[in-house]
Formats: C-alpha cells, sequence, structure tokens
C-alpha cells in the first residue's frame, strides 16, 4: 500500500514495485518467434504511459498527479525449472497475468482546472502531431511504430496509413493551438515544470499502446474522440426567445466535432438543446412531448457530454489494458476488442496453462486532501483515506501490540484514536452522508440546498459532524477527520454524484457512424434499467422535477469498491510504503 501526499511520489514509487517483480519473474521466451516486447512482464509495465497520459495531469503541488487511484493485481505461478548448478529441478517463480482496478476518475478537471493546473495530459500531448509528418517515423529503438513480432504468424503492426499531418487534419488540428481550446487554456497553463516534453511522454504512449496491441486504427479512433472532445468545448448556442436556444452552426468546430463522432449537427443540436418526456397512458400506449432547454442547460448539457464521454474513453483503455495483461489468449500479441468496458478485473487465465498460485497487490491511491474549497471529489477521497487509516491500525497497531503480548514482552500499550465513527457518518445505511445523497439524487426536484436541508437534519447530532450558523447560511459542512477538520461545500454535489448523461446524448452517441463512439455508448447505458409503471410521467433528462435513472450513484460505486478493496486487503500480508514530500518547491 502506498501512500502520501500529493506530489511525494507514489505514481513512481508504484512504478518501481512493478517494475522490480517484473523484473524478478522475467524468463527467456521458449518460442523465439514471441518478442520481448509482447511479454506479460513487458506489457505490464507498458500500462503505465497509457495510464499516466488519460489519467494524470499538472496540479498546484504535482507535474503528473495521478487523478484516480489504482490496484494492481499482479498473478504469479511456480513454474519447473532445472538448474545448471546442480542439475535438480527447481520452481520458478513466474509473472502469470495481471489486472488494474480503477476508482474515482476526476472528471471535474474536464471543464475546469484551477490556475496553475492543466487537464489530462493526453490533450496536450495530441498537439505533437503538429511537430511534423517526420518527426515520428524514426530508425532505430526510438521508432514509435516498433515492429512486434507476433506468436503464430509472420504479421507485424504496420505504420500508420495515415501521415501526422492528414491526422493533423483530420482532427481539425491544424489552424489551431493549446490556446485556441477552452477546455485547455482556462487555467493558462501548458507546460509542465519538472522537465518532461508531451513530445515524449506521447512517443511513449504510442510505442505502449504498440506493445499492448492495440491496432492503428484503434489508436487513431482512440485520440479522434479525444480531439472530439476539445472541440466540443468550443461550441456555441444562439438565444431564440427567453427560454429557447440553438447551436451556432457556423461555428467551425462544430464541424469537426461531428464528423469525429459519426453523428450530425441537427442530431446535436436537437440532442442537447431538447428533452423528451414521455407521457405513459396504460394501455393506450405513450406520448412523447419535446421541452426546449435554456442556452445555461444547454452549456451544460455539453460538458456532461466531454464528461461522459470520456469516463467511458478511460474505462475502455483499462478493460483494453486488462485484456492485454490477463495472461489469457497471450498466444495473439494483437489483441483487438477484447476486454472493453469494465475497468476492473478481465481474465485470469495464465499462459502456459498455468494456474495463479499467489498474488501480489499494488494500492496507489490518492492522499488526504483539505483544500480551500472542499467538495464531492474530496469528500470521497477523505472517506477512502479514513478507511484505509483504520485498515492501518488494526493492522499494524493493533496486531503488532497483540504479537509482543503473546511473546510475554513487557511493554505499555499504545492507544491510538479509533475512527469507525467518522467512516458510519459518510457511509451508514440511512444515515450516511453518502447515502443521503443518494437518496436526494433518486428524489424528483432534489437539488443541493435540498441535500443541505437532509443533511442537517440527519447528521447535526453526530459528534463528527460540524454545521454552525454561518456553515448553514452558505450550505457547507464539516467533518472531523482522523487528520483533521475539513469542510465541504455542498455546492456540485448532487450533479457529481449523478453523474449522468442525458439519454439523448446517450441516443445519439448509440446512432453514430463511428463504431468506436457506439462501443463508448454502450460503456455509458446503465446497467439495470427498469420500466416506468403504467400511467406515469418521466422525463429521461435528469434535472429539477424529472425523474431519475436507477443507475447506481457515484459515491455508492465508490463505497462498494471501498468494500471490496478493503476485503482483498484484510485476504493479503500488507506492506507499506509511506512516501514524504521533502520540500514544496518541486525540488
Amino acid at each position: 500500500l502506498v501512500s502520501g501526499e500529493s506530489g511525494a511520489g507514489k505514481t513512481v514509487t508504484t512504478k518501481l514495485l512493478m517494475g522490480y517483480l517484473a523484473e524478478l519473474s522475467e524468463r527467456p521466451q521458449e518460442n523465439t518467434k514471441l518478442s520481448v516486447n509482447m511479454s506479460i512482464e513487458r506489457r505490464v509495465l507498458e500500462s503505465n504511459p497509457i495510464m499516466e497520459s488519460f489519467g494524470n495531469a499538472r496540479t498546484v503541488r504535482n507535474d503528473n498527479s495521478s487523478r484516480f487511484g489504482k490496484y494492481i493485481e499482479m498473478n504469479f505461478s511456480s513454474t519447473p525449472f532445472s538448474s545448471p548448478t546442480n542439475q535438480t529441478e527447481e520452481a520458478k517463480i513466474s509473472l502469470v497475468g495481471a489486472s488494474v482496478e480503477t476508482y474515482l476518475l476526476e472528471k471535474v478537471r474536464l471543464v475546469h482546472q484551477s490556475i496553475g493546473e492543466r487537464n489530462y495530459h493526453i490533450f496536450y500531448e495530441l498537439f505533437s502531431l503538429k511537430r511534423g509528418v517526420d518527426s515520428y517515423v524514426q530508425d532505430g529503438n526510438d521508432n514509435i511504430h516498433d515492429k512486434v513480432e507476433i506468436e503464430g504468424n509472420d504479421e507485424t503492426s504496420q505504420i500508420a496509413n495515415e501521415s501526422n499531418a492528414s491526422l493533423v487534419d483530420k482532427f481539425g488540428l491544424l489552424n489551431y493551438d493549446m490556446e485556441d481550446f477552452r477546455m485547455i487554456s482556462n487555467s493558462d497553463t501548458y507546460d509542465r515544470r519538472d522537465g518532461v516534453s508531451d513530445f515524449d511522454t506521447f512517443r511513449d504512449l504510442k510505442r505502449a499502446m504498440n506493445i499492448m496491441g492495440f491496432t492503428k486504427p484503434e489508436q487513431n479512433a482512440v485520440l479522434g474522440v479525444t480531439a472530439a472532445l476539445l472541440h466540443a468545448s468550443n461550441v456555441t448556442f444562439h438565444e431564440i426567445g427567453e427560454v429557447e436556444c440553438a447551436l451556432d452552426m457556423d461555428n467551425p468546430h462544430l464541424s469537426y466535432l461531428v464528423d469525429l463522432l459519426g453523428i450530425t449537427k441537427e442530431d446535436l443540436n436537437k440532442a442537447l438543446c431538447y428533452y423528451e418526456i414521455v407521457v405513459g397512458r396504460g394501455a393506450s400506449g405513450e406520448e412523447n412531448h419535446f421541452r426546449e432547454l435554456s442556452q445555461s442547460q444547454a452549456e451544460k448539457g455539453v460538458e456532461a457530454l466531454i464528461k461522459a464521454t470520456y469516463g467511458a474513453l478511460f474505462q475502455y483503455l483499462v478493460g483494453r489494458i486488462n485484456a492485454s495483461i490477463s495472461g489469457s489468449d497471450t498466444t495473439d500479441g494483437n489483441v483487438s476488442n477484447r476486454g472493453h468496458g469494465k475497468s476492473s478485473n478481465v481474465g485470469r487465465k495464465s499462459r502456459d496453462s498455468n494456474k495463479k498460485e499467489a498474488s501480489i497487490g499494488i494500492l496507489d491511491i490518492f492522499g488526504f486532501e483539505s483544500f480551500e474549497v472542499n467538495s464531492f471529489e474530496q469528500l470521497c477521497i477523505n472517506y477512502c483515506n479514513e478507511a484505509l487509516q483504520q485498515q492501518f491500525n488494526r493492522f499494524v497497531l493493533r496486531n503488532e501490540q497483540e504479537e509482543y503480548h503473546r511473546e510475554g514482552i513487557s511493554w505499555s500499550f499504545i492507544e491510538f484514536p479509533e475512527n469507525q465513527d467518522v467512516l458510519e457518518l459518510i457511509d451508514s445505511k440511512g444515515s450516511g452522508i453518502l447515502n443521503i445523497l443518494h437518496d436526494q439524487c433518486r428524489t424528483p426536484g432534489a437539488s443541493d440546498k435540498t441535500f443541505a436541508l437532509s443533511l442537517y437534519d440527519k447528521c447535526s447530532s453526530h459528534s463528527r459532524f460540524e454545521a454552525d450558523s454561518r456553515q448553514v447560511a452558505q450550505q457547507l459542512f464539516a467533518v472531523n477527520h482522523y487528520a483533521g477538520s475539513v469542510e465541504y461545500n455542498v455546492e456540485g454535489f448532487v450533479e457529481k454524484n449523478r453523474d449522468e448523461l442525458p439519454k439523448e446524448a446517450t441516443d445519439l452517441l448509440l446512432a453514430s457512424k463511428n463504431e468506436f463512439v457506439q462501443t463508448l455508448a454502450k460503456i455509458l447505458q446503465p446497467e439495470n434499467t427498469q420500466p416506468s409503471a403504467a400511467g406515469s410521467s418521466k422525463s429521461t433528462r435528469p434535472g429539477p422535477s424529472k425523474g431519475a435513472s436507477n443507475r447506481p450513484t457515484v459515491g455508492i460505486q465508490f463505497s462498494s469498491q471501498l468494500h471490496s478493496l478493503r476485503q482483498k486487503i484484510d485476504d493479503t500480508s500488507p506492506h507499506y510504503i509511506r512516501c514524504l514530500k521533502p520540500n514544496n518547491e518541486l525540488v
């Protein structure tokens, strides 16, 4: 378990651990046709550049901050090994597969960054394509289109059919720079302070995608959606009367957006500027009615589209990584679209029919956060830290002292703080903050204000909860965490916890002519949907006075993930690595 504050070195430490374990287990390839580039050890390590490009960003404290938590499980098996020294058969431990599970990707960063921070690295790396057609087609070890021999056939990965210049034109970047896109210019920060070049990390990303088995069309599809989101941030609307609005059809970014997503301007306008109300009349059938949305509501719809699409893209990439490193089907290094969708474990069959005999998990999780303004993300992050702190207290402090007692060592027991009451305040069924928020998100007409009122009503008597007259007036509350008191602002809690894309926009993506966009749209589909009762009236648009979907809210999903993670930790023998930040000057 790797812990520490932002910028202390958790991500680098995790990569060092993965590299060390992979190096210990790497064995010579028995089939010479299988390039070392395609070994399970190499692919496990090459997952890092992909995860960092799409999940890391520059923050005030760190130039390569992971904006999500991850748990990497590396699976091992023993195989017979003939020792050349004593002519005896020994057991060699080999890495036979791995899986990655991710937690709580920070989607709000996609539409807002604080001064001195950046959006996700990939949006800046994309502009590396503009450095010239020949910049990436190099010889030797620096060739990002390294040829990879695949076991079982003589095929090799092909250099892109489209030149960088044609990609730049296709992605709509030819006449634009970073400063021209709202999505990456609102913080006026475009570089990294650690000296790392976006050109170099983009080269690493492309090489990693080749090694992981991403086909060239698949790579271009991923980058194409990334570029589409840049253009989406620049779309504009015209007001029509007091309420209605419409897309600015003359906006040049709109053409690139619809082309890259495989949709039409008219359908996008309908999805963003109107919502559908379905009125059920029992046996008489249903009636569909369309209602207008204001310009501010349409702009919120664009933000929701950006966040949902990028979230699905990230989930797709994690699923593809898991399909490549699971250890199954390794005879075909060119893994196609297997494993897309879920960001959890995908397959655990090990190569050469070896069975997993043991595993080592590596947890790289966000540290405790307390800023000037704290929101829903900080509550979830600090909730996670509370749970892990409790596990640490119980395993290290209590168990160690009990061991001293069993061994008869003279020892004065150390009292350590118990934080079970904080966990109950946050996740208790019925009266916990996350459950109150979940209930509010499933209540018609719910808002941040109604959530705050319900919170004050149900939690005010809890010893770890604070909400004085000033805080109530400003819709604030504080939680006394193990690391200190943190004040939270409820603004945005309901919207962030819902994290929903309106049905109109989801249907739009499902109808795309782009198969990859259709795949992302399917990821966005709720796993369980229940039809409304006959005679009811429902809207497919989340918001005041509207019904809500049956999709689990973010807080409930995260709580479930955290409980599962704690069970994994309890089933293992934990080891702790604490990263310490020596200074705040990034030196």
